[in-house]
C-alpha cells in the first residue's frame, strides 16, 4: 500500500506540472499583454503631450514671425514715405537758393578771358535762411529714424533666424523622443 501511495503522490505530481506546463505560458502572455497595455496607455499621453508642444511651438512661431513681418512691411511703408518726404524737400531745398530774390539786384557777370564768371549765390532773407535750416534740421532727423528703422529690420530678421533655428533644435528633439509601438513592445520585453 505504500507503494500505491507514492505512486498516486508521484502520479498526482505529474499532473500537476502538465497541468502547470500548460497553464503558465497563458498566464504569463495575459500578465505582458496587460503591462504593455498599462504602459501604452501611459506613454502616449506623454508622446501627445510632446505632439501638442511642438505644435504649439509652431503656432506660436508662425504668430511671432506673422508679426514681425507685419512690422517689417510697415517700416518699409514708413521708410518708403519717409524717403519720399526727404526727396521733396531736398529737392525743395535745392530748388530756394537757385530761384531768384526779388530783393537782390541781378547784375550780369563780368566776362573774365571771354568766359563768364558764376553768378554770386543769391542773399537769404531771415525767413528762407530758418526754412532752409528748418528743412535741413528735418532731412537730419529722418535720416536718423531711417538709420534706426534699418537697425531694426536687421534686429528682426537676427530674431527670425534664433527662432527657425530653436525650431529646428525643437524638432530634432522630438524625432529622438519619438518611438514607435512596436520599439516600445521590445523594449517592455527587454525590461521584464
Amino acid at each position: 500500500m505504500m507503494i500505491e501511495g507514492y505512486m498516486f503522490f508521484a502520479l498526482g505530481f505529474l499532473a500537476a506540472s502538465l497541468l502547470a506546463l500548460v497553464i503558465v505560458p497563458l498566464v504569463h502572455n495575459r500578465a505582458e499583454r496587460l503591462a504593455v497595455r498599462r504602459i501604452e496607455g501611459s506613454v502616449p499621453l506623454s508622446i501627445k503631450e510632446v505632439m501638442v508642444g511642438r505644435d504649439q511651438l509652431r503656432a506660436d512661431f508662425a504668430i511671432s514671425t506673422r508679426r514681425l513681418e507685419n512690422q517689417i512691411e510697415a517700416l518699409r511703408a514708413r521708410t518708403a514715405s519717409l524717403m519720399s518726404e526727404l526727396g521733396k524737400r531736398s529737392a525743395e531745398a535745392n530748388r530756394l537758393p537757385a530761384e531768384p530774390q526779388p530783393h537782390s539786384k541781378s547784375r550780369d557777370p563780368v566776362p573774365v578771358n571771354g568766359g563768364r564768371t558764376p553768378s554770386p549765390a543769391p542773399v537769404l532773407t531771415g525767413g528762407e535762411a530758418a526754412e532752409v535750416a528748418s528743412l535741413a534740421t528735418d532731412l537730419a532727423e529722418r535720416s536718423r529714424t531711417v538709420d534706426a528703422q534699418r537697425i531694426e529690420i536687421v534686429t528682426l530678421k537676427v530674431r527670425i533666424d534664433a527662432l527657425n533655428f530653436e525650431i529646428t533644435r525643437l524638432q530634432n528633439q522630438l524625432a529622438k523622443v519619438e518611438i514607435s509601438p512596436e520599439e516600445r513592445r521590445a523594449s517592455l520585453r527587454l525590461a521584464s
